[in-house]
């Protein structure tokens, strides 16, 4: 096992000691004797129970393989390929087996067919393993876009309908990161762009009506009853800004897309309100407003999934085809520096790259790495954030991470358990490049 350092907060460091933290942490899940077997609690009730299922990104085989495909891009002499296999073999598996079963499966960019088909490609040491394999998944991916372009609705649509984790606009994404893709590549592409574009233009396109909000939604959060609109960049909007723009940067769709993407980022900006810390992008905006006596949870400040940050991701996607780009860059950097004022109490309980401190360290290098940083008097590192969750490391857990989402949680996940602050605190240590695992968070080119 890799040495440890000091569970507690880590005020003065140096690279090697965060790669000494995210080696051990990754060695933990690689050795660790079964880890279907792990009881963790349910990310939404909170009940303890073995959840894991093959094509999970948390508790799930193709989370793991993400993980180990990081870990074998950083250090590829080291056996994580071997290690990854039996994982991404039972997430293809199951995949194959679903659509087998049911005619279908999601398609998502977040545990489903554009995730089997990420992870294979990270997996594929450039294109030189996984060949057949990426080919099937591809087609398999392309069929459910079609299939589901044809059967959607041009509005009334549930978040699952468009989003990034599981809709439409998270595969539409990974062939935006593709550099070359195939003649039906291309096609189907074109189709997904021009749809997203359209359902911005269309009155309450986005808008969720009171059909089509989730059970747990109607269980548990009467305020959003009457529908909502969701601004989050996992669930919402701000995911359907980074695709549209990024289709604009490389002229796919044509003018449509560019109407699109302006009328996205202006329903973004003008729902954001003034908080104790500064401006804030909430999370929902519910159709019916009701009161609220709390305030947006404090996730939402700095979450990627559905925070200031992930607006921040899609705003500087955004930017470079922004017709008004003084404005746009005004928003982007309100809300950076927003989040780089929250206080660090905010901040410090939560590593995971979906929720908290690593996924803000993400995207702080992949804003340095591509020459977007603004504001640059704010706190937000890469140092300063690598810190920080180092901060949390505790040796006595299983998984090496405090880590508070709405329960404290101890596992190995790639999105919100320890996997992923495991590779987001190595890959910072090597000194590299982002990994192209890490980019399924931040978007850019794959080889």
């Amino acid at each position: 096992m890799s040495e440890r350092l000091d569970s507690r907060a880590v005020e003065i460091f140096q690279p090697s000691d965060a790669a000494a933290v995210g080696w051990d942490i990754l060695t933990r899940i690689r050795e660790h004797p079964d880890l279907g077997m792990l009881s963790v609690p349910h990310p939404l009730t909170g009940i303890p129970g073995q959840y894991w299922d093959p094509l999970d990104l948390d508790h799930g085989d193709l989370g793991v393989a993400l993980v180990f495909a990081a870990a074998d891009e950083l250090r590829p002499h080291d056996g994580w390929d071997h290690a990854a296999l039996p994982y991404i073999s039972r997430a293809t598996d199951a995949l194959a087996s679903r659509v087998a079963t049911h005619g279908t499966a999601v398609m998502g960019l977040f545990g489903g067919a554009a995730c089997v088909a990420y992870a294979l490609r990270a997996l594929s040491r450039s294109g030189k393993r996984y060949r057949n394999a990426v080919t099937q998944v591809d087609n398999l991916m392309l069929d459910l876009i079609e299939t589901h372009l044809a059967a959607v609705p041009g509005s009334g649509l549930g978040t699952d309908d468009y989003d990034i984790i599981g809709g439409l606009a998270g595969p539409t994404r990974l062939l935006l990161q593709i550099p070359r893709i195939e003649d039906r590549s291309a096609g189907v592409l074109s189709a997904a762009v021009d749809r997203l574009a359209r359902w911005a233009l269309t009155t309450d396109g986005y808008r969720t009506p009171p059909a089509r909000i989730t059970p747990l939604e109607r269980e548990h959060q009467p305020d959003l009853h009457g529908g909502y609109l969701n601004l989050g960049y996992a669930h919402g909007l701000c995911g359907v800004l980074s695709v549209l723009a990024r289709a604009a940067e490389r002229n796919v769709g044509g003018s449509v897309v560019h109407e699109g993407a302006e009328r996205v980022a202006t329903t973004i900006v003008n729902a954001v309100i003034e908080c104790e810390h500064g401006p804030e992008l909430p999370f929902m905006q519910p159709t019916v407003p009701v009161s609220s006596g709390g305030g947006p949870g404090r996730s939402s400040r700095i979450g990627w999934c559905y925070g200031n940050i992930g607006a921040v991701l899609a705003f500087s996607d955004y930017l470079p085809v922004a017709a008004d780009k003084a404005n746009v860059a005004a928003s982007l950097e309100r809300l950076l520096n927003s989040v780089a004022q929250t206080p660090l109490s905010l901040h410090d309980d939560n590593p995971s790259l979906c929720h908290g401190v690593g996924g803000l360290l993400l995207i702080a290098r992949h804003f340095t790495e591509n020459g977007l940083w603004i504001g640059s008097d704010t706190a937000l590192t890469p140092q300063d954030l690598a810190g920080r969750v180092l901060g949390m490391y505790d040796s006595d857990l299983v998984f090496g991470l405090r880590n508070l989402q709405q329960w404290p949680l101890d596992s190995p996940g790639f999105l919100t358990g320890s996997g992923g602050a495991g590779v987001a605190l190595a890959s910072w240590a090597e000194g590299t490049r982002l990994t192209s695992v890490e980019k399924i968070i931040t978007g850019g080119s794959l080889c």
